[in-house]
Order: structure tokens, then sequence, then C-alpha cells
């Protein structure tokens, strides 16, 4: 299986199961919460490259390990962005959801599998 099925599903349980509605109305600042929610996103990508190495015995989990700082980051800046100065903006949305996929396949392509 490609990993890249793992990763996706990895965004979309990190970015929509695991932030609470607390966690949208309170991240326009550099805050915990925010924080919070950028660890667990990454933490869950992680997670679900770990289950594609338990798997498939494929070594994901440590190509990866060297890119969830980037990730953290990447995510962290896009997030406080757009809560901060796009609130309420579909087309930021779509754009901030098209980022955070072009983030999670560009390391997809990175770490091979």
């Amino acid at each position: 299986m490609d990993p890249l099925f793992l990763f996706l599903l990895g965004h979309f349980i990190g970015d929509y199961a695991f932030q609470t509605d607390k966690m949208v109305a309170n991240k326009r600042t550099l805050s915990r919460i925010l924080i919070l929610h950028c660890a667990i996103y990454t933490i869950t990508l992680a997670f679900f490259a770990g289950i594609h190495d338990l798997l498939y015995d494929s070594g994901v989990f440590i190509r990866v390990l060297p890119w969830l700082i980037p990730i953290f980051l990447l995510h962290i800046s896009q997030d406080l962005i757009k809560s901060k100065y796009f609130v309420g903006s579909r087309q930021f949305y779509y754009l901030d959801q098209a980022l955070h996929l072009a983030a999670v396949y560009a390391l997809r392509i990175i770490v091979g599998g």
C-alpha cells in the first residue's frame, strides 16, 4: 500500500477529527491551543507512518522523523495566517487545505515507500 493513503488519513484525522471547536475558535494567536493542534496533527502523521511500517516493514517511519519539525512549522504558520487574517474566507480555507495536502504529498515523495 502506498504510504500516501495513510498520510492522507493522518491529515484528515489530525486536522479534523482531533481538532475541537474550542481549538478552532481559539487559535488566532500563536497560543498553546494552536501549538497543541499542530502537535497533534504532526503526531498523527507520524503515527500513520508507524502503522505503515508495522503493516509493510517499509522503514517509512524513520524516514519521516526528520521531516516532522518542518511539517509542524509549516502547519502552524498556515493555520496562524488563516486564523488571523482570513477568518471566514472560504477561498483561503480551500487554499489552506490544498497547501496542507501538497505538504503531505511532498512528504510522500521525499520518504518514498
